[in-house]
């Protein structure tokens, strides 16, 4: 059994979508899913929903398996849960009608329609991944405590407690929630290839704990996950409540180093960079730094034997010695962990021409610069902005010839582009403290808050910041993606 625990509602909302994403594209052909209703899905519906309309995700070889539904409400009915699916989740994505079954509360003969639907599920395969939220008393779909674990799917008597629980969905009045259900049995949701079970918030921290920590037992439906080949129980700090200290710590410690797919997280800093190394930061402009590497900076352990070189002054109508640009670089890289004597201002001869035209005296500059300094890795903007500054500082770059003590050039892209799928090789995580450093350090950058150029998508240092957004595959994290080779290959790169 696998266990999530992160902070928030929203960001066990957005691991479960994320994963569900991965796995549904990861399929080349048909997709089973298991589906539940309530509160608790919600948000992974909206984020599966935007996926979709970011061309990110399509459903139409998703097939769907509801887990239940009510005995004896019509199925228009605003509670029923064909209305919550159809409201929530299936009229706004592509899946194909043929392909969305859901159990009939009202079918004449309830036991026919049991057997019917476990005959549907069979005939597609099995489910893939069913995902489920869990009850406040340990419930899983309608299984009620006590539910026996050989049970496929049934019609059940509802718990006072699960009536209750739902009573919020009927004006808060009991005496309206149905007393009966069909469900999804305990059996068949054991049998899904994968199960991902959701749970959050402070009442659901008996069962969580139960779930994580209980004996298995058909009293908390829920322990069943225990046993089950592939089953995660995604969890916020609220439904953990009640978890041992121990617990919490030992499951946040293991997935600290792992991705969504248990894969190991490669950290390319310890990979590369040794303690003894000396690392420049080249950027382009005074700002590009923080906003293409401004996690990375944060988190080299050596940060003493690092310098930061701004290739222009960012502003051509004023001097060096005027350039407030500057000044608001030294103080974004302090919140880094940099000091003053650490930036070096590169003031490259080109950038005063009219014609913008590279010469030699700024590939010597470049040169010294590196021969004083002799760093072992050396970060370079690559990406190309509306005057293409960036591109004419990676071209003098190219023409530097580096000595033999430069191990690795680490590519980076700032505000002016993303990179392609299949253009970078590796990518340094951070979490949200890291992020907030990050983004005070850009906003150190006053005078450019107001950009005057506008690419389509970026207008100011806002939409630079907006743009920051966490990890598909990692997604306790924000990323920053690089491309990292050999300083030989850097002449041959085409930009």
């Amino acid at each position: 059994m696998r266990v999530i625990i992160l902070d928030s509602y929203d960001e066990i909302s957005y691991w479960t979508a994320s994963y569900i994403k991965n796995k549904i594209n990861s399929n080349k052909h048909r997709f089973i899913l298991g589906l539940p209703t309530g509160s608790t899905p919600l948000l992974v519906y909206k984020w599966l929903i935007k996926f979709y309309k970011n061309n990110e995700l399509s459903f139409e070889n998703v097939v769907s398996f509801n887990l239940d539904e009510y005995v004896g409400i019509d199925k228009l009915h605003h509670q029923s849960y064909r209305t919550y699916m159809y409201d929530n989740f299936f009229s706004k994505i592509n899946i194909k009608e043929e392909n969305i079954n859901l159990l009939n509360g009202n079918a004449a003969d309830l036991e026919q329609e049991c057997i019917e639907y476990e005959r549907k599920i069979l005939n597609m395969g099995g489910i893939d991944l069913c995902l489920l939220g869990i009850g406040g008393n340990g419930h899983l779909a309608f299984n009620e405590p006590y539910t026996p674990i050989e049970y496929s799917t049934h019609v059940v008597e509802l718990s006072k407690q699960t009536i209750k629980d739902n009573s919020r969905f009927f004006d808060n009045n009991s005496d309206l929630v149905p007393t009966k259900a069909i469900t999804m049995g305990l059996k068949t949701i054991s049998n899904c290839r994968e199960i991902l079970l959701l749970s959050s918030g402070r009442h659901k921290a008996h069962a969580t704990h139960q779930c994580i920590e209980g004996n298995l037992s058909n009293q908390y439906p829920c322990t069943l996950i225990q046993s089950h080949k592939k089953g995660t129980v995604i969890c916020d700090d609220e439904a953990c409540n009640k978890l041992n200290y121990e617990t919490v710590k030992y499951y946040k410690n293991i997935e600290n180093n792992l991705d969504l797919f248990e894969n190991p997280i490669i950290d390319p800093i310890s990979e590369f960079i040794d303690n003894n190394d000396k690392i420049l930061f080249t950027s382009p402009h005074a700002d590009d730094d923080c906003i293409g590497c401004g996690g990375t900076m944060q988190l080299i352990k050596n940060k003493d034997l690092c310098n930061i070189v701004y290739m222009t002054s960012g502003n051509s109508q004023f001097k060096q010695k005027d350039n407030i640009r500057i000044r608001e670089a030294i103080s974004a890289v302090n919140i880094l962990g940099y000091e003053p004597n650490q930036v070096i201002s590169g003031d490259l001869p080109f950038y005063y021409d009219v014609n913008r035209t590279i010469t030699n005296n700024d590939v010597v500059k470049m040169s010294n610069i590196i021969q004083e300094l002799k760093p072992n890795h050396i970060f370079i903007a690559i990406d190309k902005d509306p005057k293409e500054t960036h591109i004419k500082c990676f071209k003098i770059l190219q023409q530097v010839k580096f000595p033999h003590y430069v191990k690795k050039i680490w590519l980076y892209k700032s505000a002016w582009e993303d990179w392609d799928k299949d253009t970078f090789n590796y990518s340094v995580y951070f979490d949200k403290n890291i992020l907030d450093k990050k983004i005070l350090s850009i906003n150190q950058h006053i005078s450019q808050k107001n950009l005057i150029v506008n690419n389509g998508h970026i207008t100011s240092m806002k939409d630079v910041v907006n743009n920051f957004r966490k990890s598909e595959i990692c997604p306790n994290y924000y990323f920053e993606n690089f491309r990292i080779i050999e300083p030989s290959k850097l002449i041959s790169l085409a930009r």
